[in-house]
C-alpha cells in the first residue's frame, strides 16, 4: 500500500496501470476505492498509470483532528505530494465533489503541475450553492451527511 507523507500526515494511494499518469480525487465520505469500484480504473488503466488517492480525512489517508489541515491549498498539496512520489511531473487530474474543489485548488496553487482538469459535481468558481439561509457550512454539511450516510466509519460530528 503506499503512502506519502506530505505536511507531516500520511496520504494513502492506490496505483494501477502505466503511461501518462491520471490521478483520481474522490468525494466527501468516499475513498479511493469508490473509483476502483465504479470500473473506472479499469477503463483508465488501458491507456494511463491512474493514482486514487484517499484524500486526508477518509480512507486509509491520516485523520487529523486539527481543522487548519483541512484547508484547500494544504489538500491540493497532497496531490501534488502523490504526482511527486510517483516520479511525474504532470497529471491528469480528476476531482468529484469534494474532490473537485481539491481539484480546482491544485489547479489555483499548482497549475504547471496539471496535464489536464476535470471537475465533476463542483461548481468550479462559485463552489457549493448557497441553501435556502445562506451559504452552506461546512459543520452544518457534516451533521447531515452524517444524518444521511451513518454507516460510515469515519464520520464524526462533535
Amino acid at each position: 500500500m503506499p503512502f506519502v507523507s506530505h505536511r507531516g500526515q500520511r496520504i494513502h494511494y492506490a496505483i494501477d496501470g502505466s503511461g501518462p499518469l491520471v490521478v483520481l480525487q474522490h468525494g466527501l465520505l468516499m475513498d479511493a476505492a469508490s473509483w476502483m469500484q465504479s470500473g473506472i480504473v479499469d477503463a483508465l488503466t488501458v491507456r494511463f498509470c491512474v493514482a486514487c488517492v484517499d484524500s486526508l480525512g477518509h480512507g486509509l489517508s491520516d485523520k487529523p483532528s486539527d481543522a487548519s489541515l483541512y484547508d484547500q491549498t494544504q489538500r491540493a498539496g497532497d496531490i501534488v505530494a502523490v504526482i511527486d512520489d510517483l516520479g511525474y511531473d504532470r497529471a491528469h487530474l480528476v476531482g468529484y465533489s469534494m474532490g473537485g474543489w481539491l481539484a480546482v485548488g491544485a489547479a489555483k496553487h499548482y497549475p504547471v503541475r496539471l496535464s489536464s482538469l476535470v471537475v465533476g459535481g463542483w461548481e468550479p468558481v462559485n463552489g457549493l450553492p448557497p441553501g435556502p439561509k445562506g451559504p452552506v457550512k461546512f459543520d452544518n454539511f457534516m451533521k447531515f451527511a452524517t444524518r444521511t450516510a451513518p454507516a460510515s466509519p469515519d464520520t464524526h460530528v462533535s
